[in-house]
């Protein structure tokens, strides 16, 4: 009976306390949030064929594996593949689907993504893909650490 009566005690203890205040809660960081901003940078760059906005996207040593094969490493190299496309024509990128699985410094997101490519005086090319991107917080901002794409079939 002691024991039983000790326990009740217990119980109605812990359920009187008053939770704790708000703002002696942690503060946790909110990765999904900060990470729904790539798309729109990604999509803005592309508008802009700003080559300089797509690299600062990612980290120094980032690496870009395409789907044709080989690999593009470093964000210098970045620049300089994204200053070719865009080149190349207009381009007009947007996202279609972006998840996000991540903690509070790594991440892995899957972009879905459609974009015309209108180069002067030829067609338009139309592309829809599919893109993995591995992102770690360097300080306050997400980068990029890999990007691996896919170009899906026309529907």
């Amino acid at each position: 009976m002691r024991h039983a009566l000790a326990a009740a005690a217990m119980l109605l203890a812990a359920i009187a306390l008053p939770p704790r205040p708000a703002s002696a809660q942690p503060a946790t960081p909110q990765p999904v949030t900060e990470l729904r901003a790539i798309p729109p940078a990604m999509e803005a760059a592309f508008g802009a064929g700003n080559a300089e906005a797509m690299a600062a996207l990612y980290d120094e040593s980032a690496i870009l594996l395409p789907p044709q094969g080989g690999t593009v490493q470093g964000r210098a190299a970045l620049r300089d593949l994204y200053a070719r496309n865009f080149a190349a024509g207009r381009h007009v990128f947007r996202a279609t689907g972006f998840r996000v699985d991540s903690d509070s410094q790594r991440a892995v997101a899957i972009l879905d993504w459609v974009q015309q490519i209108s180069p002067p005086g030829r067609a338009a090319i139309s592309l829809a893909g599919r893109t993995m991107l591995h992102l770690k917080r360097r300080g306050d901002a997400w980068v990029i650490v890999a990007d691996m794409y896919q170009i899906l079939p026309r529907q």
